[in-house]
């Protein structure tokens, strides 16, 4: 009993009774006590913070690789239900009908939602536009760091290239998104003078191929952003684009997000293409 209660726990960066429970009822609907809960907390390797616990770091790295090794299914279905929990608690802060502001304004929102990145990322396919439509949301509020933090985490965990629990395709992506999680990284999305390697191009390229697969404020901020990194010829068809997708995104009751999308992200950017006439007609909409 307290080996799968272990197994369950390994897989929480952190945990309290009530995840573990959930868990626990979720994969084996009889036979949690008490008794169990005690026992995990006496071991040595389980740390009290507060509110919360976690395995130190060796103690969760050990068991997670036998976990995976040994039933590399059961693995993944842990992080799924992982992931859709905190999903779950993210809502319940904001609900998801709510607009961007009310979410990205929210960090308790925020924090619940970085964890359900977390989890993604060890699945067998992880959601990489979803991860990428949440950055580009996230960088539109100026909160990115919140979600670069998660590649960020991971990698302090072992680096992607060694992490025996994430899939190829997964170490591939964070390999070629490394440079947004170095020094500044995450300015890569804004300055292109800060663009000087191939491996910097390479990622935001990744960026804004699943931009075009995103939907609403992730699209808009993909073409917004990625029409600073683009020559002249190319910059107003993305503005253009980006202004179609404008009318759908203001929200009534707040003014000041929606006319920033006209003025601030989008006026100023045909601005410096010197694109006066869209210009004008974008900040008199």
């Amino acid at each position: 009993m307290l080996k799968k209660l272990v197994n369950l726990a390994a897989c929480c960066r952190q945990f309290n009774q009530e995840l573990l429970e959930i868990l626990w009822q979720h994969f084996y609907p009889e036979g949690w006590t008490e008794e169990l809960w005690a026992d995990l907390q006496g071991r040595s390797f389980v740390l009290g913070l507060g509110r919360y616990w976690q395995f130190d770091d060796v103690s969760r790295n050990i068991f997670r690789k036998v976990l995976f090794n040994n039933r590399p299914d059961h693995f993944e279905a842990v992080n799924a239900r992982l992931q859709g929990y905190f999903q779950e608690q993210s809502a319940k802060y904001v609900p998801n009908e709510d607009a961007w502001p009310q979410k990205y304004g929210n960090r308790d929102w925020l924090r619940e939602r970085t964890n359900a990145l977390y989890y993604g990322f060890f699945l067998k396919r992880p959601d990489f536009t979803n991860f990428i439509s949440h950055l580009l949301e996230a960088v539109h509020f100026s909160s990115g760091k919140q979600v670069i933090a998660v590649m960020e985490s991971i990698k302090a965990e072992t680096p992607a290239a060694r992490h025996s629990q994430l899939s190829d395709g997964c170490k591939k992506f964070l390999n070629v998104m490394e440079p947004l999680t170095s020094f500044m990284g995450l300015w890569l999305l804004q300055d292109p003078d800060m663009v000087t390697e191939s491996a910097e191009q390479e990622a935001l390229n990744t960026v804004w191929r699943s931009a075009k697969k995103s939907l609403g404020l992730a699209k808009f901020t993909g073409l917004h952003l990625q029409s600073g990194h683009e020559q002249r010829s190319v910059v107003k068809e993305l503005l253009l684009e980006a202004r179609k997708l404008a009318d759908d995104l203001v929200v009534d009751d707040d003014p000041e997000f929606s006319s920033g999308l006209f003025l601030w992200s989008l006026g100023n950017k045909f601005d410096e293409n010197e694109s006066y006439e869209e210009r004008f007609s974008t900040i008199c909409h």
